[in-house]
């Protein structure tokens, strides 16, 4: 989880440190349509790339509930829905 957030949180950090040098170059509407532009660029690559967790690539695939729960926590997986 903490490379998941570490990961999560470089886009809008290296967007503060790019910010001031896209202010000077782009102005600022073009410096945050550049940054519209990456944040789209990155939701398609993610759709295309992107898997469910273990638990839930065996529920989509026919397997019982707690036979995929156990084979997703032998797999390293430790989050699990409730339920409700």
């Amino acid at each position: 989880m903490g490379v998941y957030a570490g990961i999560g949180n470089l886009a809008p950090g290296i967007f503060t440190l790019l910010l001031p040098f896209a202010l000077v170059t782009l102005g600022l509407p073009r410096s945050y349509l550049a940054w519209l532009a990456f944040l789209f660029g990155g939701t398609v690559v993610y759709s295309i790339i992107g898997r469910n967790a273990w638990y839930f690539q065996m529920i989509a695939r026919g397997v019982a509930v707690e036979a995929a729960r156990s084979a997703s926590a032998l797999r390293g997986q430790e989050i699990f829905p409730a339920g409700t």
